[in-house]
């Protein structure tokens, strides 16, 4: 009996349990503010530091929806009371999203950065400015596409 004790414990300090993050831990953190007036770029910024700070403290996907919801005020927090499609008692992350990005990154905004993109020229910048610019907008034009765009 005592053999079996001693292999649990052993067992417990061997494979110790992670601690599931809550709403106060990712507070903790200070992630951004949203209230959907602040442009696409933003939006995106938001969306992927919001999901870093979860994965960071631990959020269990069927808290995702909720935790980042906290940070979303005015307009945002209107959209996401209002919007039937967030109504639904399991909306998963991964559909939040994009609710998300249908909302807030709209047409219009998606085409300037393409636009942006396809007329970039060195011009007066640097290299490394250049380079810089060339990454950020071919990274939100290609985030746009999606897969096999």
């Amino acid at each position: 009996m005592r053999e079996g004790m001693e292999d649990v414990c052993r067992a417990a300090r061997v494979t110790p349990q992670l601690k599931v993050g809550s709403a106060m831990d990712f507070m903790e953190l200070g992630p951004l503010e949203f209230y959907g007036t602040e442009g696409i770029l933003y939006a995106d910024e938001w969306l992927d530091k919001v999901e870093r700070l979860m994965k960071i403290v631990r959020i269990p996907d069927d808290l995702k929806v909720k935790t980042a919801s906290i940070q979303l005020f005015d307009i945002a927090r209107i959209w996401f009371k209002d919007e039937p499609e967030l109504a639904i008692p399991d909306l998963t992350w991964e559909t939040f999203k994009e609710l998300f990005k249908k909302k807030f990154f709209p047409e219009v905004a998606r085409d300037a950065l393409q636009d942006q993109f396809e007329r970039l020229e060195q011009g007066n910048l640097t290299v490394d400015e250049y380079a810089a610019e060339f990454d950020r907008l071919s990274h939100f034009v290609e985030y746009m596409r999606g897969p096999g765009g």
